[in-house]
């Protein structure tokens, strides 16, 4: 009830054009080809449809855990990834790929790693790619800093891929629709 009152009212007044669904889902096949992570449990709700300069996203809270086993048999998980994953499609493919990852979680391997003309975006990011100059070319000190902006305005660590024409964000900020009960 909370979130088809409460968040769905807040969104529209933030953006009339905003749709939310709070049992919709980031869909797990797309999810997947982001390459963020390997898992065994996914989870994903409150979805969210809007635009951003003419650009159609979709967004949702996303919950990936990993299992195991003990020796008597028993099962826990761990989670890998909770948060929300962002994905929006560009007009045209950039023809490399391109990944922004928080350097404290490497999740990601595979790619070249290359280095940015950016010491603190360096102290805070990795980024690998499929073609270094192009890379290089998209990650100017400018667009760093603007990322460095983003990371230090909200306080969260985020990442970036950019695969053919698809642009994946994902946040580590936990349930964003979720209601807090100590602010009930």
């Amino acid at each position: 009830m909370f979130k088809e009152n409460v968040i769905t009212s807040a969104l529209k007044e933030y953006d009339s054009n905003l749709t939310y669904n709070p049992t919709g889902r980031f869909p797990e096949n797309t999810y997947r080809m982001a390459r963020f992570e390997s898992y065994d449990r996914y989870r994903s709700e409150d979805e969210n449809r809007g635009f951003i300069d003419g650009k159609e996203f979709i967004m949702a809270d996303v919950h990936t855990q990993r299992e195991h086993r003990d020796k008597d048999g028993h099962t826990s998980y761990t989670t890998v990834f909770r948060g929300q994953v962002a994905l929006m499609h560009l007009p045209n493919t950039i023809g490399f790929d391109i990944s922004v990852v928080n350097n404290t979680i490497k999740l990601f391997s595979g790619d070249t790693h290359v280095e940015i003309d950016n010491p603190t975006f360096e102290e805070h990011y990795d980024v690998f790619t499929t073609d270094k100059i192009k890379a290089m070319k998209i990650l100017t000190p400018a667009v760093t800093n603007k990322m460095l902006d983003l990371n230090n305005k909200y306080g969260f660590k985020f990442e970036l891929k950019i695969i053919s024409n698809q642009v994946f964000f994902r946040f580590y900020a936990d349930n964003l629709f979720e209601p807090n009960a100590a602010d009930i």
